[in-house]
């Protein structure tokens, strides 16, 4: 490129390319959602009081403590511009990363690549796939913030080659301090700089010292940031953790395997997917080593650009071989995002492959070459478009399983819906099918239709065949329900001889969800069924037992409900739910004092649920206890209103002889909610009881001619 002039109207007209590149490659991202984690992000932009808060400790925030707090005082910047909008969060990290892609050209530039490799080093960046994870994930903004930093370190460094000017070393050490703190893997920086230093001639002492002060100033940021980083959640933690457990025998050989892995995805994954990013192939290692030795070699032979940037793949990745591979391959992207940093250093060399070609095209067809090489590039070109498009798929099935975890149903279908339509071939099929099935029974939308398409999709996947033949196990056809139950039992033992699941876990959750689809269809005794089985294959689920409980409640089976729901106590003790539905039969059946002890444990858990408030006012009116009644009943009804709070309030101030309070209370409970539904709900029938007792004879008749005349 050398007719190419390197001047501002040149660079004015790539940054141009590189935003429409952006807005038609990256665009689409608007229709993203939330993904893992992303939801404490936005919970912390509204507990947020003013930037001092994202320097605080895991201890004092509630929510996101990543200990990145340059990344989050961006977020809440854009927090602040555009609310918690996800689309508007996703053009945002798009845009962050077009920033990057100019900053690397510039860099490249600056630190003596030839114009052309750098603008085209800096488009093979912008639409590198292998990394897309860092672009999609509003979590992962963390990645192209701490590379911008990153390379303007390198432009300033860059600067004081030139000058020797201290000017600009206190420009590459805020920004090394800046990036650091959006995230911790750019300190890598700065031997980088040093090895640039000291390949353009400087002395190795020389080459080191004015980097020293940079170095210990991060060494203490660093020790700081890991201060206010969450140590339970955050990859850092567990990952030190890890590593601190294992042998050095365990420890090295398995950061050898991982530097391979990540090292040969750089390329293997550039700019297509030749292979399921969430599995590890055998031969990836070897290919990772073919590349690690290949830039030992460029290294070892060459100084300049090549040897920059084959040893800026290395210490880019340093950081991340501290993650287990078992953390990496568990990972629903793969390694994804890990790989962000590096890729500035892969997509120069690629350029300058490419490059290469060129030039060989250019001498063998003259004129003619050069067209050649533009179809290379724009073959290259539409190939990464259409699969960075392809790789939103993975994005559509991460936020489906996280939605579906959240509860948010009917948003988690849509979105492993539009994963399986748009990119079957690249998702875990299998497990989309499983969880969107699952789903689909337990929320009765459609499940046997699901099942009928998973099967077809995948005929040997183990897993759907469970689901279908349980399903089947159900059938009104006599013989259909016997092959049902033969093929459940025989899948269930594949699974547990292949041992890639917890079986038994597993068909429990099958039939449970069977047991829903079964509750909201109305057939009871197949729920029953079902539920039964999910508790003979996994006991541990206290979401059937609480809901074999409510069956055996409705069908005035209280015993045994009762013993359920205290065996559903003892799993998922933390479960107010559980509490309220005991302390409903135990009143049904008499033990008042028992319930009045559940209904409490039901609000230490769930403060400000009216209804609890209310059956309590309920049992402890039964009991005599009219005072804490009241107080239980006012609770109810603090800022809301409730109906049979309010009727009851009324007949508790009447037994407790605040006549005028009861009356109050009456007019406006008939006022909100008419005298009929008073009626319906047996606050009639209440008050004549109470006028039985001699309890206020006159008042209670008073409010029962005005309001429900006979």
């Amino acid at each position: 490129m050398r007719f190419i002039a390197d001047d501002r109207r040149t660079w004015s007209v790539y940054v141009a390319l590189v935003a429409l590149l952006t807005v038609v490659t990256f665009g689409s991202l608007t229709d993203l959602l939330l993904d893992t984690h992303e939801d404490e992000i936005f919970r912390d932009h509204l507990k947020a009081d003013g930037l001092g808060y994202f320097f605080k400790s895991a201890a004092e925030k509630e929510f996101n403590s990543p200990g990145r707090p340059i990344t989050e005082i961006a977020r809440y910047l854009g927090y602040l511009a555009w609310g918690n909008n996800p689309g508007a969060f996703h053009l945002y990290c798009a845009a962050v990363h077009a920033l990057a892609s100019v900053l690397l050209a510039l860099a490249a530039r600056s630190l003596g690549a030839p114009l052309g490799l750098s603008l085209l080093g800096g488009l093979l960046f912008l639409m590198n796939v292998s990394y897309f994870r860092g672009v999609h994930y509003i979590s992962g903004l963390d990645y192209p913030l701490a590379q911008v930093f990153s390379l303007g370190a390198l432009l300033f460094f860059a600067r004081y080659e030139v000058e020797r000017h201290g000017v600009w070393l206190w420009g590459v050490g805020a920004c090394l301090l800046l990036g650091t703190a959006s995230h911790q893997a750019a300190v890598m920086v700065l031997p980088f700089l040093f090895y640039y230093s000291w390949s353009r001639g400087q002395r190795f002492a020389a080459a080191l010292r004015p980097l020293v002060p940079i170095g210990l100033l991060l060494l203490l940021e660093i020790y700081l940031l890991l201060q206010i980083t969450d140590r339970e959640g955050v990859t850092t933690w567990v990952s030190l953790r890890q590593l601190a457990a294992d042998s050095l025998t365990t420890t090295i050989p398995g950061m050898v395997r991982v530097l391979l892995w990540l090292t040969g995805r750089l390329f293997s994954t550039a700019h297509w997917f030749p292979l399921t990013v969430y599995e590890q192939q055998d031969w990836e290692i070897y290919f990772g080593g073919l590349v690690l030795a290949g830039l030992g070699y460029l290294l070892y032979r060459h100084r300049g650009l090549l040897a920059d940037w084959a040893l800026w793949i290395p210490l880019s990745l340093a950081p991340f071989i501290m993650i287990s591979e078992q953390i990496h391959i568990h990972l629903v992207h793969g390694p994804s995002r890990h790989l962000y940093m590096a890729s500035a250093g892969s997509s120069l060399l690629l350029a300058w492959g490419l490059q290469k070609i060129g030039q060989v095209l250019v001498r063998k067809f003259a004129s003619g070459g050069y067209a050649f090489y533009g179809v290379v590039l724009l073959t290259l070109g539409v190939v990464s478009y259409a699969h960075l498009k392809k790789a939103e798929s993975l994005s559509y099935y991460s936020i489906g399983r996280f939605y579906l975890l959240q509860g948010d149903f009917a948003v988690g279908i849509s979105q492993l819906q539009r994963a399986i339509a748009e990119g079957a071939d690249l998702i875990p099929l299998e497990d989309a099918y499983y969880r969107l099935c699952s789903v689909k029974l337990g929320t009765g939308d459609d499940g046997e239709q699901c099942l009928a398409e998973a099967r077809l999709a995948l005929p040997g996947s183990r897993r759907l065949r469970l689901m279908h033949s349980a399903f089947a196990g159900f059938s009104d056809d006599p013989e259909r329900r016997r092959r049902g139950v033969e093929e459940m039992r025989a899948t269930y033992a594949a699974l547990e001889r292949e041992k890639r699941f917890d079986a038994a876990a597993m068909t429990g959750a099958v039939y449970y969800n069977i047991g829903l689809y079964f509750s909201r269809t109305q057939d009871v005794q197949k729920s029953v069924g079902a539920y039964r089985q999910a508790l003979a294959y996994d006991r541990a689920q206290p979401n059937a037992l609480f809901n074999l409980a409510v069956i055996y409640n409705e069908t005035g089976q209280s015993e045994k409900s009762i013993d359920i729901l205290r065996e559903a106590r003892l799993l998922a003790p933390q479960n107010a739910a559980i509490h309220a539905l005991l302390g409903e039969v135990l009143f049904a059946v008499g033990s008042v004092d028992a319930a009045i002890v559940a209904y409490q444990d039901a609000l230490d858990l769930a403060k400000d649920d009216a209804a609890v408030y209310t059956n309590l006012g309920w049992a402890l009116y039964t009991a005599g206890r009219v005072e804490e009644a009241i107080e239980h009943y006012l609770y109810a009804l603090r800022g809301q209103s409730h109906g049979v709070a309010l009727f009851n309030l009324g007949l508790a101030y009447l037994a407790q002889g605040d006549i005028g309070a009861s009356q109050q209370t009456y007019a406006r409970a008939v006022a909100e909610y008419g005298s009929e539904y008073g009626e319906a709900i047996g606050a009639v029938a209440d008050l004549r009881a109470l006028a039985a007792q001699g309890a206020y004879v006159d008042a209670a008749g008073v409010m029962l001619s005005m309001y429900w005349p006979q």
